[in-house]
């Protein structure tokens, strides 16, 4: 006889395998993979032994200066572009949407209905769904983040008093 926690164990996996399966966790990947390619080199930086407050400040503004730059359509259509050729060579398929015929109520018939509500799932909508409820929340919440650490917390004139006398700005200026 089988046993019930590897029936549980099994049908997780299932699951989990289902929703790896996913275009849209896909893009998700890619979306990651990007945005945490451009936070590496701050990283780093924050983790460096020797530390250079000046530099680390300078660096926060590239990596908030370099997102800011990923947040448009041009970028966003590239990530879907990378995530789709990744599914396909993942084997994933995109959703087909075999769906009914919507038939117009009777009681509808003489009014015009400029667009149906509740319908979604074509390949547009979850485009869009994707670019307005991963994307620009994903960018705008990092840079948000970046923000409240290091531009506008309680140490921020101290950060910026710090940035000003860096030995790389005064040598700069010359």
């Amino acid at each position: 006889l089988e046993d019930p926690k590897d029936a549980g164990d099994r049908f997780t996996a299932k699951g989990l395998l289902k929703f790896l399966k996913n275009q849209s966790t896909v893009f998700v990947l890619e979306l990651l993979l990007k945005v945490f390619g451009i936070i590496e080199p701050l990283h780093l930086k924050l983790q460096s032994q020797s530390l250079d407050i000046g530099q680390a400040i300078f660096a926060v503004k590239a990596v908030s200066a370099a997102l800011q730059d990923l947040r448009n359509d041009k970028s966003f259509l590239s990530i879907v572009e990378n995530a789709k050729i990744l599914a396909s060579h993942l084997g994933l398929k995109p959703k087909t949407n075999n769906k009914r015929a919507s038939v117009v109520s009777p009681m509808m018939s003489e009014f015009h209905v400029l667009s149906p509500l509740g319908k979604r799932d074509s390949d547009i909508d979850s485009t869009n769904s994707l670019k307005f409820n991963v994307f620009y929340p994903a960018i705008d919440r990092i840079i948000s983040e970046l923000d409240r650490r290091f531009m506008n917390g309680p140490n921020h004139g101290i950060l910026s008093a710090i940035d000003c006398m860096s030995p790389t700005l005064i040598l700069n200026d010359k």
